[in-house]
């Protein structure tokens, strides 16, 4: 109708149920498509995207923040920022960057975090808990603030889905007294979530990480030395993992690894 003569394709979609159709139907109307400009680029783009349509499930990032010894915190009751200012705000730009972000119970009631986008320019992702037994304070930041979406998981034995004026509560299967991390996914996934930043504890995270659904690591390294028990970076880096990019953050250095196992659907 706008009389378009030409059209620049970077990739075509996953969806083998649309892949390709847009493109036929603009070629039958003799518009000229190009397809493959910064394909790469797209792909890396919309990696999340790509995961969700092929696999049913988010595309899962780790953020760890550990000291020189690998160490994540002083213990699982109290508030240690371990990394420096401009580590931060790289994390902040990296959480813009996510559907959502993911906690556990004893983060969000030890820390309160209000789990948004403040130090760059950016949207706030659907803030996610996992609660078991649904026994957050309701006085915490993430329900009383209004800056984003909040969902709180919690046993599908327990309880059922319902909604309240501050949060979705969202039933999910229960194994050996704690949330399945698949089924976390695939409910997300459910909610159109293509894209997860998890942020917990050394618990939530070594849940993923043991069943193998982490896709990407970003590791925040401070030159300071803790002395904790319990709270060691529970990932090993070994030859599942591919070295994809290092940057130094003002003393700080961040290394990010992605997983050999989905690397082929940004491919």
């Amino acid at each position: 109708e706008n009389g378009a003569a030409e059209v620049i394709i970077s990739t075509i979609d996953p969806n083998p149920d649309v892949s390709g159709g847009g493109i036929e139907e603009l070629n039958r109307l003799n518009i000229k498509t190009t397809v493959g400009v910064l394909e790469d680029e797209a792909k890396q783009m919309n990696k999340g995207f790509f995961k969700w349509v092929r696999t049913g499930k988010p595309w899962v990032t780790v953020k760890i923040a550990q000291s020189s010894n690998r160490k994540m915190g002083k213990d699982n009751t109290s508030s240690h920022w371990i990394t420096n200012d401009i580590s931060k705000e790289h994390s902040h730009k990296l959480r813009s960057e996510m559907d959502a972000i993911l906690v556990g119970r004893n983060t969000a009631e030890v820390d309160d975090p209000s789990l948004t986008v403040r130090l760059v320019n950016g949207h706030n992702p659907i803030r996610v808990v996992a609660d078991t037994n649904r026994r957050l304070p309701q006085s915490l930041a993430l329900f009383n603030d209004d800056q984003a979406n909040t969902i709180v998981l919690c046993s599908s034995n327990q309880f059922s889905n319902n909604h309240t004026s501050h949060c979705e509560y969202i039933g999910v299967k229960e194994v050996d007294g704690l949330l399945d991390p698949s089924s976390i996914l695939i409910e997300l996934a459910n909610k159109g979530i293509t894209s997860v930043l998890l942020e917990g504890g050394p618990q939530l995270i070594e849940s993923f990480y043991r069943e193998h659904l982490v896709d990407e690591i970003y590791e925040y390294t401070s030159p300071e030395k803790l002395d904790a028990v319990g709270m060691d970076n529970p990932i090993e880096i070994d030859d599942n993992w591919d070295y994809a990019d290092r940057m130094n953050l003002g003393g700080d250095s961040l290394k990010i690894f992605l997983s050999k196992e989905v690397e082929c659907l940004v491919e």
